[in-house]
């Protein structure tokens, strides 16, 4: 066994810490994903997708490399979650024992 010194960076997910909280953030690891593929530098817009679009699976031409695509991370679970508070959003501390 070896000590490495504190964590900071692990998974993905960046951890800072205090004497009374951990702190978690993946801002590296989607910075990483946007670097890799070639986003960093493209214009940030308010909603990707149209209002009222009707998308079809027969729509546009397949990917060339579908492992990519794989390779994201899956956010549905996390934006149905945070979601439901977007009326009243407020800022918590999430303490790990």
């Amino acid at each position: 066994m070896k000590d490495l010194g504190l964590l900071n960076y692990f998974l993905g997910l960046e951890i800072t810490s205090n004497s009374k909280a951990y702190s978690l953030s993946q801002a590296k690891y989607g910075s990483d994903l946007f670097s890799r593929d070639g986003l960093t530098d493209n214009k940030i817009a308010s909603s990707p997708l149209e209002v009222n679009a009707k998308l079809s699976p027969t729509d546009g031409s397949p990917l060339s490399d579908a492992t990519l695509y794989r390779q994201r991370p899956d956010i549905a679970h996390a934006v149905h979650v945070v979601g439901q508070f977007l009326a009243a959003p407020r800022y918590i501390k999430v303490i790990l024992l």
